[in-house]
Order: structure tokens, then sequence, then C-alpha cells
């Protein structure tokens, strides 16, 4: 949250809409944490991502 210069609130809206979206999901445990994981669907967009950031660099 910090390193990405994210607030509370902002972090949550963004994560709300991966999960809305299929991108991540999650997982509770027992202690109350919560784990989010990358799904296939957010990692298709990542790869897309780091395709138009190569292609802008030249």
């Amino acid at each position: 949250m910090y390193k990405a210069n994210l607030s509370y609130s902002t972090l949550r809206k963004y994560l709300f809409m991966a999960l809305d979206k299929g991108l991540i999901s999650n997982m509770r445990h027992g202690d109350g944490s919560v784990v989010y994981r990358t799904m296939e669907r957010g990692k298709l967009l990542l790869n897309k991502l780091k395709e138009v950031k190569s292609a802008l660099r030249g």
C-alpha cells in the first residue's frame, strides 16, 4: 500500500474491482488473515500490459 502510494480506500476500491472482474481471488485463513492470488485472467492481463510497456519503450 505504501510502496504503491495508495490510500487504504483507494487500495480497497482496486482490490474489490479486481475481485469482481476475476483478476484475483482471496482466501481467508482461520486466524482472520487474507491472501490474494492472481487468477489466470489476471496473469493474461499482466502479460498484455508488459507487452504494451515494451512496445512503448521502442
